[in-house]
């Protein structure tokens, strides 16, 4: 298993006040070019791209993105599902759910029993419904319908290194 601690304090010590400026504003416009972001970070072009690269290699930067609404797919339902898991079945789980394309996230959570909770996109209710029927050999799942998110993202690691 990995550790997560471990990992966490090791790319911690990588990250100055520059870092963690690049990292917030390609959060915010991930297609801001490397001179525009020098400009407006103060920097060269060369050094944003020196740092963008240490990021890269310590892992502190996992990949780039592109965020979609999903209504805009004819996807128009969200749901959180709370799927109490043995622990003995959440690999299988985890493997079996990464081929659904309509779980967008989850996380295994302690609470006090193991809990895999789920962000989910349906078009449908009877979609959801296929969903919930995927899951249910693996536990009982309850779900809470999203109706709005006023914080939809929001990016991390801003340069008040306390949080």
């Amino acid at each position: 298993m990995t550790n997560i601690a471990g990992k966490i304090s090791d790319k911690k010590k990588v990250l100055d006040a520059l870092d963690r400026n690049i990292l917030r504003e390609l959060q915010l416009n991930g297609r801001i070019s490397l001179a525009d972001l020098g400009r407006k970070l103060g920097r060269s072009r060369a050094r944003i791209q020196q740092k963008l690269l240490k990021l890269e290699k310590a892992g502190v930067i996992t990949g780039y993105l592109t965020r979609v609404d999903p209504k805009a797919l004819g996807i128009p339902l969200t749901a959180i599902v709370y799927l109490p898991i043995d622990l003995s079945r959440v690999q299988h789980f985890s493997m079996a759910a990464k081929s659904r394309c309509d779980i967008s996230e989850w996380y295994i959570a302690k609470d006090p029993t193991t809990t895999c909770i789920l962000k989910a996109h349906t078009s449908s209710v009877a979609k959801l419904q296929d969903l919930l029927d995927f899951l249910t050999p693996y536990g009982t799942p309850s779900v809470t319908l999203v109706l709005s998110s006023p914080v939809d993202f929001r990016a991390i690691g801003a340069i008040d290194s306390t949080t």
